[in-house]
């Protein structure tokens, strides 16, 4: 029995040294030792990237490999002259190296300028007082030294020794747990001091654990908020909308939904109000285009309603400017009269009017009298003694003026202008027997109650809702003037 016994106690310690002894041996990478160094001369390499930066590493190691935290352009190496040159941007970044058997070094590069190259030597850390023997670490001290960086939150050097722990033991679950922590709070570290909603989705749409994924979506709630605020009050339009409506979007039911509308609000009426000041048609389209955004953000839309009624009146007036009017005329000289008024609302426009009375239709004879009723025309009449006047006159009438209308202050307009007035005067006359029987009645015409010449009228024009209304002077001089009235509708816009 006890021979049986020492024989699988020999066995098992046999087996344990089998199974253990590779990995106490192999579980143990040598450290790298990172020096900044001075540069040996031009580098004719970079001259192929104008606008980029440089870094040039000088090592007896062979297989040295590189990654950046931003990104690496090119990389023009030759090992086996030992030398290394990685082209990147000129921002600030960790490029971190590392080698088979070797742990992870980074360098930390900041205030990179254009065109600028730093020199760095790499080989295997040593002692001093230990001569040429390089430091070995193994997994636990790798790990342990982790696990120190992650507590103290050196999140990127915590990084670098967890991935080079799972280098010596790929499977183990302690250190691979550290590992995605480690990744979460690098990303979720970058997302902070970007501080931007972009850089939070980003880290919400990445593959790390997500442990500040609470955090994140409140961070970009705030962000939202305070860039669209700040943008609305520097009056940027595009990106106080963008952070804003996002915001509105993506969280409708956040605590800062009154806050968001409210701001949308006062821009949108904000920039309705300066943009209806402006007196042309492109400022009135968007003084309306803001008001009726605003619609959709202001919980008091009773106040701009209003505005809008006042802008769309604007915009029709600057999109037509100019409108077509007819309107019917009289006076107690002219019967009946059209006008044709063109209205502009910022510019003087013309107007054309016509106007007669039916006694211009009175049919009348060859015969001419005298303001007493005598014949004048003798050689028109076989007999004119017979002829005498009955005292009944007519005056006809018959004009046209044209001239132009002037904007004074909406919805009000004067107008003055000028034509010819043809106003020929008619006396009855009656041809009588010899027993004084009236035989026959006609009109001669009274040449002298002529009143035929230039004419002029002025007047003021009223036009609001599509009625248009007109009162004005007329007169072939200032002695007699004559009142006119007329009335009629808007039409026919133009531009």
């Amino acid at each position: 029995m006890k021979i049986r016994f020492l024989k699988y106690l020999v066995f098992s310690l046999l087996f344990a040294f089998i199974v253990f002894l590779p990995v106490n041996v192999s579980a143990q990478l040598m450290e790298l030792e990172v020096e900044q160094s001075v540069g040996d001369g031009p580098i004719p390499v970079f001259r192929d990237f104008p606008d980029k930066s440089g870094v040039i590493v000088r090592s007896s190691i062979t297989n040295l490999r590189f990654d950046s935290t931003f990104e690496i352009i090119d990389e023009r190496s030759n090992p086996d002259e030992g030398t290394y040159r990685i082209i990147l941007e000129p921002v600030n970044q960790y490029l971190s190296v590392n080698a088979p058997g070797f742990m992870t070094n980074r360098i930390q590069l900041n205030g990179l300028n254009t065109r600028e190259v730093r020199f760095y030597d790499i080989e295997p850390y040593t002692y001093s007082n230990e001569g040429e023997g390089s430091v070995e670490r193994t997994f636990q001290e790798i790990k342990d030294a982790g696990v120190d960086f992650f507590e103290n939150r050196e999140f990127y050097l915590a990084l670098d020794r967890f991935n080079d722990a799972l280098r010596l033991r790929p499977n183990d679950m302690e250190t691979t747990r550290y590992k995605v922590q480690t990744d979460d709070e690098i990303q979720w570290q970058e997302a902070i001091l970007r501080g931007t909603v972009e850089s939070y989705e980003a880290y919400l749409e990445g593959e790390t654990s997500k442990r500040h994924a609470n955090a994140a979506i409140d961070s970009i709630m705030a962000t939202n908020i305070k860039m669209g605020e700040l943008y609305a009050k520097n009056n940027n339009i595009e990106r106080a909308e963008n952070y804003l409506e996002s915001y509105l979007i993506d969280f409708p039911a956040g605590p800062d939904i009154a806050k968001a509308n409210q701001l949308l609000c006062n821009l949108y009426t904000e920039n309705g109000d300066a943009y209806s000041q402006q007196e042309n048609l492109n400022g009135q389209r968007s003084a309306l285009n803001f008001y009726n955004k605003s619609l959709d953000y202001c919980t008091n839309q009773v106040s701009i309603e209003p505005k809008i009624q006042q802008t769309q009146k604007l915009y029709d007036r600057f999109q037509y400017p100019r409108r077509g009017n007819t309107l019917f005329t009289t006076d107690r000289i002219s019967t009946y009269g059209i006008s044709f008024l063109s209205l502009n609302y910022f510019e003087r426009a013309g107007f054309l009017t016509l106007r007669f009375n039916q006694d211009i239709f009175t049919s009348r004879s060859d015969l001419r009298v005298d303001s007493e009723g005598r014949i004048t025309d003798e050689s028109s009449i076989s007999s004119n003694s017979n002829y005498e006047s009955l005292g009944i006159t007519r005056q006809g009438n018959a004009e046209a003026l044209t001239g132009f209308t002037f904007p004074v202050y909406f919805p009000i307009w004067i107008y003055f202008g000028g034509g010819y007035s043809y106003n020929p005067a008619y006396l009855e006359v009656a041809r009588r027997s010899s027993a004084g029987d009236i035989l026959e009645k006609e009109w001669a015409l009274d040449r002298s109650e002529r009143k035929n010449g230039i004419i002029f009228e002025l007047g003021t024009v009223v036009s609001y809702y599509g009625l248009t209304i007109g009162v004005g002077l007329k007169g072939l001089d200032t002695s007699n003037l004559t009142p006119t009235f007329s009335v009629g509708f808007m039409h026919s816009p133009s531009e």
